[in-house]
């Protein structure tokens, strides 16, 4: 059996940790000094987060994670283990490294008081043996707009202003932060995320972006509550220009700001095509148009997994727009199998250790699937991954699980 030491990296390990990462995720097995300054300008208050499975003394696996708030149903805050650059290194495959840092950095994350983790899967298979389960969708939202015509009561109601990359860095977090606390799935952006992703910090071996456009939005009060992030890619046709628009970020406090900044990036001269990423699969922009056809949905996919650290501690932290007064059997095979009466409603909840005989029984995996509000339980009755040990105890907690409004993590890490 291979010897599996899993420890937090040294300042001299950065190297190693980073060859692993960019060896696993197929971006070479080069390293330079200017990569390790940067991963330690950006990581380095936080090393103790940065794991790696050492064999006989070498690295051959990683992982990390960012200690940030997530925003669950009520809406509500937690704090939140944000996992990121799990690898293994394809020497090193099938010899339970993976499953030596995933334990690890559950142990780690409970003792610092963190009671829900959330990961971006590469595969759907692996992170289910570990508790996660498939919570947050994503989907580009996509409108043709040269036959794009909006509803004549969806006029501008705000003002609108083109911005430098200092001006939105300064500007957006304000909005974003508004909007990310009303977002279930939503996480905070420490400073040094927001440099990295505003394009403030670039990271080694890439060009400062050449083809973008920052727009913030005021409402008719003159507050920020809005902002838009997006390139552009043009080509001729015929010796007619056509601009197809990429929106990275496009984040919106009010459904006017909203509305003001997707009728904006139609309405610019030339545009064919616009690619809203990662949005939420709830997103219908249809409404909008005299011809709803002209917006559409693409790539819907699996994006955010959820895993319930602490499960009494995250079901009493959210709230219910459903009443749900349920006993669950929760199956843990990391930290073990525990029951818990939980009752909540809109105004607040309670889930306790107890002994009365169960309602449902189900994996702490489905459990984090169905936390964040956007997926359903059926289908996993389906599959037979729950048990409904009551008549209708199912129906039950799923009306009460669910949320009006699907959950988008608007951040990716």
């Amino acid at each position: 059996m291979t010897d599996i030491e899993v420890r937090p990296i040294t300042d001299a390990e950065i190297a190693d940790y980073l060859r692993s990462v960019r060896t696993a995720f197929h971006l070479g097995s080069d390293v330079t000094d200017g990569a390790v300054d940067f991963f330690r300008n950006l990581n380095g208050d936080q090393l103790d987060r940065r794991l790696g499975a050492f064999v006989n003394g070498s690295l051959c696996g990683t992982t990390g994670s960012i200690g940030v708030e997530l925003t669950v149903p009520g809406p509500r805050t937690v704090p939140l283990a944000a996992v990121t650059q799990v690898t293994v290194l394809p020497t090193h495959r099938r010899q339970g490294l993976l499953r030596e840092m995933m334990r690890f950095q559950i142990d780690n994350a409970i003792a610092r008081g963190e009671i829900v983790a959330m990961l971006i899967a590469a595969e759907w298979p692996i992170y289910g043996r570990f508790g996660y389960g498939m919570a947050v969708e994503a989907a580009s939202t996509v409108i043709d707009a040269r036959s794009a015509r909006f509803r004549e009561i969806v006029a501008p109601r705000g003002a609108l202003e083109i911005v430098d990359l200092s001006t939105l860095r300064a500007l957006a977090p304000e909005a974003f932060d508004r909007h990310r606390r009303m977002t279930p799935g939503a996480i905070s952006r420490p400073d040094k995320m927001w440099d990295v992703l505003s394009g403030v910090v670039v990271r080694p071996g890439e060009d400062a972006p050449k083809n973008r456009t920052r727009v913030l939005h005021r409402g008719r009060d003159g507050d920020l509550d809005g902002y838009v992030v997006y390139e552009s890619t043009e080509t001729w046709i015929h010796n007619r220009p056509s601009i197809k628009l990429d929106v990275l970020e496009l984040i919106a406090v009010t459904d006017e700001a909203y509305a003001d900044l997707w009728r904006y990036l139609c309405e610019i001269d030339w545009v064919s095509e616009i690619n809203g990423h990662v949005r939420a699969i709830d997103e219908d922009l249809r409404q909008l148009f005299i011809d709803g056809r002209v917006a559409r949905q693409a790539d819907r996919s699996d994006h955010m997994w959820v895993r319930l650290l602490d499960v009494p501690a995250a079901l009493a932290a959210r709230r219910y727009e459903t009443p749900v007064s349920v006993v669950l059997d929760v199956k843990d095979n990391v930290l073990g199998d525990g029951r818990f009466r939980l009752d909540g409603d809109a105004d607040g909840a309670t889930c306790e250790a107890t002994d009365e005989p169960a309602d449902v029984a189900l994996d702490v995996e489905v459990l984090g699937a169905a936390y964040l509000g956007g997926s359903p339980l059926h289908p996993y009755a389906v599959a037979g991954r729950i048990d409904e040990l009551t008549p209708g105890a199912v129906i039950a907690l799923d009306r009460g699980m669910r949320t009006a409004r699907a959950p988008w993590a608007t951040t990716g890490f």
